[in-house]
Formats: structure tokens, C-alpha cells, sequence
């Protein structure tokens, strides 16, 4: 049937309905009820009991209680105590405020964004819950169904959340050329149309619901009736959405007397520009697809089961209804929207098929496709009365070869950003498959090339299998419902194990090149990478890691990027704290608090990055509004800690630069008694060499430099109201002992003796870069740099030696900075710690509700968006350091 093209036209292209034309008689028969069987029977009856179980782009895990009239939410976080990443506790969303527990919801569903989630009731009534920025477990009700009148034919069948448009890089497969990884990248344009907060939902009653938020705020509605069902009288029983090319939508159906329905919606948006109080509304308009479709489902030749006395084609039913858009990635291949309809048998209480074989789904598939009008043969004698000859075209299916599948899905899930497609049930694991072939992704190809990690081996378990399953946003855990309606979650494994001793070097290799690819995809896509680091830090040696990162590193980045030379402009690209935030947390164990060289360099690297964020912000300030925005108090004296902390970190290194000098403690005097200092200065040295905390650095001198001039300067517009708040940052920079300017003549002194010798040695720019990522993946000084420090103690730094005062740096405590392993920074850890964005020292015991991140476990004492802050401000704390999110716990989960 591959290719088939079913014509529907009637003889002057214009009569009929589809109700009339699509039709599937499968027989009516009696379901059972229990366990399995009844499940399937929901599924059989209405896509209304489809989604109970559901992950957000955020890592929010959402789940209906066992009563449904109230909803669970859980995350993944890495715990101390374990240490390990595992699923947070539950907390459940009171409804009964605004009355929306009234009754018992039947679906749910995350927007694009994955801060939204749209819960719909037995009673037609949507509600929608958002989680608040500051933290991924605080939530508000932003729409409650009391908005709603009670209806239950306007149960939603299907819920589609509009796009933002925002186009966003993304990598399609990773292969392997001359012994190198190369990943393709392109851009991910996402499909129309587009509204900031949307969603339209298909009822029972074959409407059309466009719920909205306007400009101001409020909620709205517009509705559309699906036309062939006006006339009919049917309902609906099953129903899928999925946007267009053309940035409309396409809406498949099934209704209750088993017809097959095909529309594309248009939504006529306004621009909320020219119209801001939204004087004319979104207007909905249907046009009908018409398609006709065998009534029995045509065996396969090549199935398993084509003994039509074992097999019964018509004991399946519908049980879910999907589609397949044709792919908003550029350079993938541009295949037509895909309609899926996925029939199951009726199932018996034993969990066997009614004709005593085990479950089968038998997939049935159309192309959306554009075909040129045609008019009977018998016209083709006439000769036309017109020049005009041309045919409009018109929106048709193609039928296309089914798929037989020996399982009984059920649970169709779009994964990877809808690039593949989890399939699972009962009696089966959860498995990845192509969304346009459906054949399974697990070893579906070579070695040498890469676009899942199921393809390069990583399953699911068996035991993974239920009747409630969902993926989560990487497809790395699969999560089901305990018999007691409990969360729970389960890793792909691969079969290998990814052990040091009995793994083969290709076989890892190909491993590690899925992770990266699909971290990639993650990390510009802002999808949470948590799952991804669940499954590493559960499943892959850790051997294999500094493997992991410098391959990140190496794949992720081109050369220039670790050049030295000009300033990278890193510091502002998200992608660099989240590589360095895997790297920082794949060596630390925070139950310890202890971390490698590697996570530590990553880790202050991290804090430096968002101090120089936030110090970028208030020149930019002073540029554009003479610094009015840092007037407020609370707003100067975070950027005062911020200042502290950095200047103490600068001191610290040059602290252990003399402390080095004196003492000669270098490699290549390793037989002299090293200084109480000498567990802190490989650190030391590596801030130093590396590239990306150097320049931060060396730009943050230049930025403070910038402050003090701001007050200083004449010609410098600072705003009267602000006057007082710089003037403090001023004397704050101007109090230490460490000055700005033989700071940063001293961090240009070592890149220009780490520059001359790479030239020494004869480095290319590919050698050089090479090098930096070396020094960032394994926290270690390379060979050729591993004379450098010796020269920078003997020709820089006595430069700039009579310019600061030792004493003072002598004499600073650093315990608050937390590097140094000593017995005071050991006792301060256990009594106090810093908030990661104020920079803020906290007593533990003073805690009582807090931010913390799920990563790194830092502590952040913001519970509410400041929204008098600098917008830059906002925005950079409503994240960890780490780019990871924050969850608001007690002191009792610490």
C-alpha cells in the first residue's frame, strides 16, 4: 500500500462530507474492565485518559494523585546525603482555592516552555498552573477553571501549546570522520502559529478551543466547530494536533462511529503591536480534509501474524491518535505531517488478546500531502470555454504501509523535541523508534554515525514497563506510577555496562558521542540536562569522564573560543556555564563538600562568570541610565558582596603567588616541605593558565577600574540618586589591599608568558586550543605549560610586587571562598554558607525556607522575583551559577 494515493474527489470536487467518506466499522464488543484490560478499554473508549503522567522541558515532573482532583509535582535533584541524583519528594498542588477539585481531572499537559501545565476536568474546565521563575516547585494557579462553565462534552481530547517564535540551534547526528566526532548543527525554526501563552484544546463535542492571554493579563476564548460533525450529531472520541509549515494547525479526529476526521485550522492572530487592548479578537477558521480509508485494516505480508486464523483485524481498536509534523530542523530532511492512528486488540483480564495471542498494535498511517485537483474523465472531451485552465491545489492523506508492532502500546510519546517517537506498554519496555519509518532506534546503525543514544546501544530495562509511562525530555528515564499512585523513575542502561575493563574503546566512543549530541541539543534548546547527568553518573565509569568532558569541550567549541590572546566573548554565552557546570558536578561530592581539580576550577570559574555578568550590568547601566537602576539599597549591596568576594578571590591567588615565591614550591621542587598553602595553589595555577577564568578576570579589573573612575570622572553622567550607591562600590575597591590596576598588569604579565610559550614551542592555534581544553577537562597543567608557573613567579610577578600590600593579603581570611581544605574553612562550611548570587554569608541554622539548586546544591535566600531589580539582575538570578534551576526546600532537606 506504500505510495498509495485514494482519491475522494466526487465529480465536481465540492459534495460531501468526510464524515461520509472516512469511515473504519470495526465492531462494537464488550471490553473488559480490570487492571490491563481496563486501561486499554479507557484507551479504546477516549484519548481523555491519555496523559496522567507527564515531563516538562524544566525537569518537572507532573503526575495526577490517585483521586484525580489534585496533581503531584516532583524533579530530579542530586541529593548530598546519597550522594546521587534521584526524584525530590513529592508535593502536591492544592486546587481547592479556586474550586478547581470540584471534579476529577482526566488530562495533562506542559506548554512548549515547560512552565505551564494545563490540567482539563471531567467537567470541560481547564486550569492552568504555572511555576513560578524563582524556584521549579513554587507554583500559582494563573487560570482557574471556575472561568469555565460545566460542560462534559468540552472534556479536552487533545491540548496543543502554541510556539514562541524563537528560532534556536540544535545538531541533527553526530559521525566520525578520520578518527574525529563531528556534529552537523543547524537552526530549529519552530512552526506557527505563535502566541507568548496559548493553547487550543479539541473536546468531546468537536470544538475547537483557542484559549488565550492577553496583553493585560486576562483570559479568553475562541472557539470553532468542526464542520462535518455539525451535521452528524457525532462525537468525538479521539483527537491529535500538530502545527503546519504554513503555521496553521492540523487536526485529526476519530469519532464515535469509528469515522476518521482530517482538518487544518487557521488562527488569525492579532498583532498585539497595532492593537494592544486586543479590540478584535483571534478568529478560527476550519477547513475540512477529505480522505478516504479501507474499512478493514489490510494485513502485512511480511507480519508475524498474517494467519488470518490467529489474527482478527477487526477486534482492534483505536487507542491513540497521533501526528507526526514534518520537521522544523533545517537541514532535515522536509518529509510531509505524518497522521498515525495506533489500533490495539481488546485485551482480557489474563492481559492476552481476545483470540488468545498476545498483544499486537497494528499502526495505520497517511501522508498530508498537497495533490492537484481532478475532475472526472469525462470532462477531459470538453473543450474549455476558457483560457484559464489551471486546477487549484488542494490538501489530501496518501496511505502509506502500515506497521505492526508485537506489543500493546500504550503510551505514544514525542521525545528528543518530536524527533523520535517512545513507544511502550504493559507488556514491553519503553523503546525509542524513527517517527517516519517507526522501526526501532536501538543499534539501528554503524558506529560511525550517531542520532540517539538509543541507536548506539543505551534501552531501557525490561522492568521499565506500566500502564502510565512517560519519558523524560533527553529520553533518559522513563517515569511510571507505583500500584499506590507514587512517582517513580528508571535510566536507560547500556548493555556494555560503559565499565572501564569490558567496554571496547569504539563501543564507548559511540557512547559518549550519543551524550554529548544529545546534551548538545539540550543545552541550546533549554531543556533541562538532568536526566542526561542521572544516567552518567549512575551507568558510565567514571574512568570515562574526563573522556566526556574534553570531548565536549573539543566538539561544542571551535579553537578560537580558547585562543589567548583578545578577550572570547564567553562570558556571555549560556553554553559555556552549562559545559562547565557538567564539569563541576561530575567531580564533587557534596555530601563531603569536596571537589577535584577539575569540578573546583569549573566551579570558581562558574562564580567568576556571573560576577562579571553582574559588574557588565552596572556599566551598561551607567551607559544607558547613569547607573539609576543599582540605587536601591538591597540592589548596591549585592553588588558590594559580589565585589568582596571576587576581590577576595583575586588576593587569595596573589596570596599564593608570593606564598610560592618564598617558598619555591613548584613541580619541579616537589622534595621541599610545601607550604600549609600548597592545597590550594594547583588551583591557583590553574585560574591562572587557563583561558576562561583568566580573562574573566582580568575583564573584571578593567570593569572595576571602570566603577571607580565613574565617580571620579567629570565627564561620567552618573544619576544623583545613584551617586551614593557608587560611591560605596568605589571605596569598597578601593579599600584593598589588592589595587585594580597591578592586578590586571599582572594577569596580562602571565598571558603574555602563556603565549610566549606556545610560541616557543612551535604551537598551532588547533595545539594551543587543544591545550586550554586539556587544563578545563582534566584539571591538570600540561607538559608544555608545566614550566610556566616558575617563569611567571620569577619575571611577572615581582613587577607588580611593590604595589600591593602583602600583609593585609597575608592576613585575609579566604575560609568563606571554601577552597582551601583547611581546619577554618572546614568549621566554616559546617556553620555558615555563602547565597551564590548576593554573595551573602548565611548561618545554616538561621535557614528555614531557601532556594536551593538541584545540581549543585547552592543556596540562594530569594523566594520571590525582585522585580524592582536591574532587569539583567533579575534575570541572572533566577538561575544558579551553574545555569541549573533553583527548588525551594527547608532546613530539614539539607
Amino acid at each position: 500500500m506504500n505510495g498509495e494515493h485514494v482519491e475522494v474527489d466526487d465529480l465536481f470536487g465540492d459534495g460531501g462530507t468526510l464524515g461520509d467518506t472516512v469511515t473504519l466499522n470495526l465492531p462494537l464488543q464488550s471490553l473488559p474492565v480490570d487492571g490491563l484490560a481496563q486501561y486499554v478499554d479507557d484507551l479504546h473508549r477516549a484519548s481523555t485518559e491519555q496523559r496522567r503522567l507527564a515531563w516538562s522541558r524544566l525537569g518537572c515532573l507532573a503526575s495526577l494523585a490517585p483521586d484525580a482532583r489534585s496533581v503531584n509535582l516532583a524533579h530530579l535533584h542530586f541529593s548530598g546525603s546519597e550522594p546521587k541524583w534521584m526524584l525530590s519528594k513529592e508535593r502536591t498542588i492544592d486546587l481547592s482555592a479556586n474550586g478547581d477539585d470540584q471534579h476529577p481531572i482526566l488530562q495533562l499537559e506542559w506548554s512548549q516552555s515547560g512552565i505551564d501545565l494545563t490540567l482539563v476536568d471531567a467537567a470541560g474546565r481547564v486550569t492552568v498552573i504555572n511555576i513560578i521563575s524563582v524556584a521549579l516547585n513554587e507554583t500559582a494557579v494563573v487560570r482557574p477553571a471556575t472561568l469555565d462553565r460545566e460542560d462534559e462534552l468540552n472534556q479536552a481530547l487533545a491540548i496543543y501549546w502554541l510556539n514562541v517564535d524563537r528560532p534556536y540551534p540544535t545538531f541533527i547526528h553526530a559521525s566520525k570522520d578520520q578518527g574525529k566526532w563531528k556534529y552537523m548543527a543547524a537552526k530549529r525554526r519552530p512552526m506557527g502559529p505563535f502566541w507568548p501563552r496559548g493553547f487550543v484544546v479539541v473536546t468531546r463535542r468537536g470544538t475547537l478551543l483557542f484559549h488565550y492571554q492577553r496583553p493585560d493579563g486576562r483570559w479568553a476564548v475562541s472557539n470553532a466547530g468542526l464542520r462535518s460533525l455539525t451535521s452528524t450529531g457525532y462525537l468525538l472520541s479521539h483527537a491529535a494536533v500538530a502545527p503546519t509549515q504554513d503555521n496553521k494547525l492540523l487536526v485529526a479526529a476519530q469519532n464515535t462511529h469509528r469515522q476518521l476526521l482530517v482538518y487544518v485550522a487557521t488562527i488569525d492572530l492579532p498583532d498585539p503591536r497595532q492593537d494592544p487592548q486586543m479590540n478584535t479578537g483571534p478568529t478560527i477558521s476550519i477547513e475540512n480534509i477529505r480522505a478516504s480509508v479501507p474499512y478493514t485494516i489490510l494485513n502485512d505480508s511480511n507480519a508475524q501474524h498474517n494467519d488470518s486464523m490467529l489474527f482478527d483485524a477487526s477486534s482492534q481498536f483505536l487507542s491513540h491518535l497521533e501526528i507526526v509534523p514534518t520537521s522544523d530542523i533545517q537541514k532535515a530532511p522536509q518529509l510531509p505531517p505524518t497522521i498515525m492512528a495506533f489500533y490495539t486488540p481488546v485485551v482480557t483480564p489474563m492481559g492476552m488478546a481476545n483470540d488468545g495471542q498476545l498483544g499486537m498494535t497494528t499502526v495505520r498511517r497517511w501522508h498530508v500531502v498537497s495533490a492537484e485537483h481532478k475532475l472526472h474523465s469525462g470532462f477531459d472531451a470538453m473543450q474549455s470555454k476558457t483560457n484559464d485552465t489551471t486546477l487549484s491545489r488542494r490538501t489530501d492523506l496518501q496511505r502509506i504501509e502500515d506497521v505492526h508492532i508485537n506489543q500493546t502500546i500504550s503510551t505514544v510519546q514525542k521525545v528528543d523535541g518530536g524527533e523520535h517517537l517512545a513507544l511502550g506498554g504493559a507488556d514491553g519496555p519503553l523503546a525509542l523508534h524513527d517517527p517516519n519509518s517507526l522501526t526501532p532506534l536501538y543499534m539501528a546503525n554503524d558506529s560511525a554515525e550517531v542520532t540517539s543514544m538509543a541507536q548506539t546501544g543505551f534501552v531501557f530495562p525490561p522492568y521499565s514497563r506500566g500502564l502510565n509511562l512517560a519519558a523524560s525530555p533527553n529520553a533518559c528515564i522513563v517515569a511510571s506510577l507505583s500500584n499506590d499512585g507514587k512517582m517513580q523513575v528508571t535510566h536507560v542502561e547500556h548493555p556494555s555496562g560503559l565499565t572501564y575493563d569490558s567496554t571496547d574503546s569504539t563501543t564507548v566512543e559511540a557512547a559518549i558521542a550519543a551524550i554529548i549530541l544529545s546534551s548538545a541539543r539540550s543545552f541550546y534548546s533549554q531543556v533541562s540536562l538532568n536526566d542526561i547527568m542521572l544516567l552518567v553518573t549512575q551507568h558510565l565509569d567514571p574512568i570515562h569522564y574526563p573522556q566526556l568532558i574534553h570531548s565536549m569541550f573539543k566538539d561544542l567549541f571551535g579553537d578560537k573560543d580558547f585562543i589567548p590572546g583578545p578577550e572570547p566573548e564567553n562570558n556571555k554565552k549560556p553554553v559555556v556555564a552549562r559545559v562547565l557546570s557538567l564539569v563541576a558536578s561530575l567531580g564533587h561530592n557534596p555530601s563531603t563538600d569536596q571537589r577535584s581539580e577539575a569540578s573546583m576550577l569549573s566551579w570558581l570559574s562558574l562564580n567568576v562568570r556571573s560576577c562579571a555578568l553582574t559588574f557588565m550590568g552596572i556599566l551598561q547601566s551607567v551607559r544607558q541610565t547613569g547607573g539609576l537602576e543599582w540605587k536601591d539599597p538591597e540592589v548596591c549591596e549585592l553588588a558590594c558582596n559580589n565585589i568582596r568576594w571576587t576581590l577576595d578571590l583575586c588576593k587569595f591567588i596573589v596570596d599564593d603567588l608570593f606564598e610560592m615565591a618564598d617558598d619555591n614550591i613548584s613541580l619541579h621542587n616537589s622534595e621541599k616541605q610545601p607550604h600549609p598553602s600548597a592545597d590550594s595553589q594547583t588551583i591557583t595555577k590553574l585560574l591562572l593558565v587557563s583561558i576562561w577564568p583568566r580573562s574573566s578576570l582580568k575583564s573584571i579589573a578593567r570593569i572595576l577600574r571602570g566603577i571607580v573612575r565613574a565617580t571620579q570622572d567629570p565627564k561620567t553622567t552618573l544619576a544623583p540618586e545613584a551617586a551614593a550607591a557608587f560611591s560605596r562600590m568605589a571605596e569598597l575597591i578601593e579599600a584593598s589591599p589588592l589595587k585594580m590596576e597591578p592586578l590586571e598588569q599582572l594577569l596580562i604579565g602571565v598571558e603574555k608568558m602563556v603565549h610566549q610559550f606556545y610560541q616557543s614551542r612551535g604551537m598551532t592555534d588547533r595545539d594551543k586550543a587543544e591545550t586550554e581544553r586539556f587544563i578545563l577537562s582534566h584539571g591538570q597543567i600540561p607538559e608544555v605549560l608545566q614550566d610556566v608557573m616558575p617563569r611567571i613567579l620569577q619575571d611577572v610577578l615581582p613587577t607588580t610586587r611593590t604595589k600591593m600590600d602583602r600583609l593585609n593579603l597575608y592576613m585575609e581570611d579566604y575560609s568563606w571562598l571554601g577552597i582551601r581544605e583547611d581546619k577554618k574553612t572546614k568549621v566554616f562550611k559546617r556553620d555558615f554558607v555563602v547565597d551564590v548570587h548576593r554573595k551573602r554569608i548565611l548561618r545554616r541554622k538561621g535557614l528555614n525556607r531557601f532556594r536551593k539548586c538541584v545540581r549543585c546544591g547552592s543556596v540562594s535566600a530569594d523566594l520571590v522575583r525582585m522585580r524592582h531589580w536591574p532587569q539583567s539582575l533579575q534575570t541572572l538570578v533566577l538561575r544558579c551559577v551553574c545555569e541549573d534551576v533553583f527548588a525551594v526546600v527547608g532546613l530539614e532537606d539539607t
